[in-house]
């Protein structure tokens, strides 16, 4: 595990749990590839691919998504890859699922490119219901603490930015106002700050900002950005080196970086188990995207998923 150092910069107060500051992140020479973009013109290397990993709040499950029967399909297994299926079990495009956080329902995208939009549907795949609308893609919902609404990345006004809306599909509001590509939203604990990636200034950066968009800041070189569920670190993923992408992981105030995957892959796409002890994550290390799960040091990777075995 290879940890690096990161220099103080301007800070701002927003996350709890004794973090009182985010630091202004340092600009990396290398660009970052963030999930939904780069990858999205990769797809044609790979026949079948899982992707999407997320811990389901109880512990017990991982929701992803898989294009194993001809299109993208949310799929749930228990934390082994065991007891697989398919939410909702149809063959409509589907993809980028997210808990609520009871573990209930599960929000994610679903439709034709230029028309996909956010679904909630009961952990079972019923009870399905269209929450946003509209022209363009909406992808990579992420549920607030509460469970009332969802911060989301959107197309529909030209660039990718990050919206969020209520539940009920009420509400909706744009949270980013630049001419670059936002994705990959979350809360912080207590939805006091969102955090995201953005490709503004000609690099893949993690940036901050409170829930309604102010203190835009950014954090730490990097993208895909997912938060320990006690708010205490941030995993996310870089390129240390042309055609890798490597998993790190830091503490919320950009500090203490130590890189916890080093393949000659791309491992991307990470988020903590609920204690905070493991991480899930995708890798094609193997020739084909599949899920793969470690402990939060980088040791013990074990890959969950075997698309030709499906």
């Amino acid at each position: 595990m290879v940890r690096i150092a990161v220099a103080t910069g301007l800070l701002i107060a927003l996350l709890p749990v004794g973090v009182e500051h985010f630091q202004r992140g340092q600009r990396n020479t290398s660009t970052a590839i963030a999930a939904g973009t780069t990858f999205t013109r990769r797809r044609q290397q790979f026949r079948f691919e899982a992707c999407r990993p997320a811990w389901s709040p109880k512990g017990n499950e991982i929701a992803f998504d898989a294009n194993w029967r001809g299109t993208f399909s949310v799929y749930v297994a228990d934390t082994n890859g065991n007891h697989i299926r398919r939410v909702p079990d149809d063959s409509v495009w589907s993809g980028h699922p997210a808990w609520s956080p009871d573990a209930s329902e599960i929000a994610f995208a679903r439709g034709p490119e230029g028309h996909r939009h956010l679904f909630i549907m009961r952990a079972d795949g019923s009870q399905l219901r269209q929450i946003t609308d509209g022209l363009g893609n909406d992808h990579f919902p992420a549920w607030s603490s509460d469970g009332t609404t969802l911060a989301f990345n959107s197309d529909r006004n030209g660039k990718r930015e990050i919206f969020t809306v209520r539940r009920d599909g009420s509400q909706l509001s744009r949270l980013t106002h630049n001419d670059s590509q936002n994705d990959e939203p979350e809360w912080a604990p207590r939805d006091t700050a969102i955090i995201y990636d953005s490709d503004r200034g000609g690099s893949w950066n993690i940036w901050v900002m409170r829930p309604d968009g102010s203190a835009d800041q950014k954090l730490h070189a990097g993208a895909a950005p997912s938060f320990s569920h006690d708010g205490g670190r941030i995993v996310f993923q870089d390129t240390p080196a042309k055609g890798i992408v490597s998993l790190f992981v830091m503490n919320a105030d950009g500090t203490e970086v130590a890189r916890v995957t080093s393949t000659n892959a791309l491992d991307f796409v990470p988020t903590f188990s609920p204690d905070g002890r493991q991480i899930v994550f995708c890798s094609n290390r193997d020739g084909t995207r599949e899920v793969y799960r470690m402990h939060a040091d980088g040791t013990s990777q074990t890959r969950l998923t075997f698309a030709a075995h499906y």
